[in-house]
Parts: C-alpha cells; sequence; structure tokens
C-alpha cells in the first residue's frame, strides 16, 4: 500500500527502485547494497554542485519535462557523500526523467528528492532510448508509459 515502509533486497532495475521509493513516500524506504548493507532513501538538495561533488549532474528540458543525467566522476560513490549532493531543481509544471549509471540507493533518493514532479520517469537502457514513467498524478502520463530519452548519460 502506499505510504507504507517498503525495503527491497537483492537485484532490480533502477526505475523499480524509484518506483517503489515514490510509492513508500513519505514514509521510509530501504534498498539493500551489499557494500553499504540497508541504505535509507533520503531527499537531495536542490542547488549548483561544487567541483569536488561527488555526483556529475546534467540537465535539460523540454515543454514538457526536465531530464535530470547523473554519473559519478569517480567511479564509486558512498552513501556518506549525500549531503555532498546538490540536483537542479525542477519547474512546478514539468515532469522528470532521471538517468545514469549510479547506485539504486542513490537512485531511490532522486525518486524522492522530485517527489513533488507530476510524474517521473526512470531512463531504462534496454527500452532503446526510452524511460518508462514509474510515478504520476497527471492523466496524460501513465504509470508504464514509454517516453523518448535522447540523452542517457551527465
Amino acid at each position: 500500500p502506499a505510504a507504507t515502509p517498503l525495503a527491497i533486497y537483492g537485484r532490480a532495475p533502477n526505475w523499480l527502485i524509484a518506483a517503489l521509493a515514490r510509492l513508500a513516500h513519505p514514509a521510509a524506504f530501504y534498498s539493500f547494497d551489499v557494500r553499504l548493507g540497508w541504505a535509507q532513501a533520503q531527499p537531495l538538495r536542490f542547488g549548483s554542485r561544487g567541483p569536488q561533488a561527488p555526483l556529475a549532474v546534467r540537465s535539460d528540458e523540454d515543454a514538457a519535462w526536465l531530464h535530470v543525467a547523473c554519473s559519478l566522476p569517480r567511479d564509486y560513490m558512498d552513501y556518506s557523500q549525500l549531503d555532498e549532493v546538490a540536483v537542479p531543481l525542477a519547474p512546478p509544471a514539468k515532469g522528470v526523467i532521471l538517468s545514469g549509471k549510479i547506485p539504486n540507493w542513490l537512485t531511490a533518493s532522486l525518486a524522492l528528492t522530485y517527489a513533488d514532479a507530476p510524474w517521473l520517469a526512470v531512463y531504462q537502457p534496454m527500452l532503446q532510448q526510452q524511460a518508462i514513467v514509474v510515478s504520476t498524478g497527471a492523466a496524460a502520463y501513465p504509470v508504464g508509459q514509454l517516453i523518448p530519452c535522447p540523452v542517457a548519460d551527465a
């Protein structure tokens, strides 16, 4: 049920992690990481990142969405570095598309960060340049809809 604490153990695609984090919101969501153990999703701050930030973020937008593309400059980011991450603020009427090769616990945190977006989609490489809507409050973007996503990584 929605707004109920959830946790996931084992392998899962990034879109499923984001969908479960949004479903659990505002309750806690945890995912298991072999390096960390149980990691709780935490909303990130909005703003610009410093030059030594552990997450590189690039954004672009069109009339309907903001695309937030993420990458790890040093190929690894520790959960304790979440406080050092800043992401762009989404315009109020636009959905958000997330992409990038990042840990699932970070995908969950990004999903919570954009909880106020009208809809959220996550880029899935196997869908050939498309993102899948994982959470919505907009009838025009139902859960499961595929959206073209021209750029995959930051």
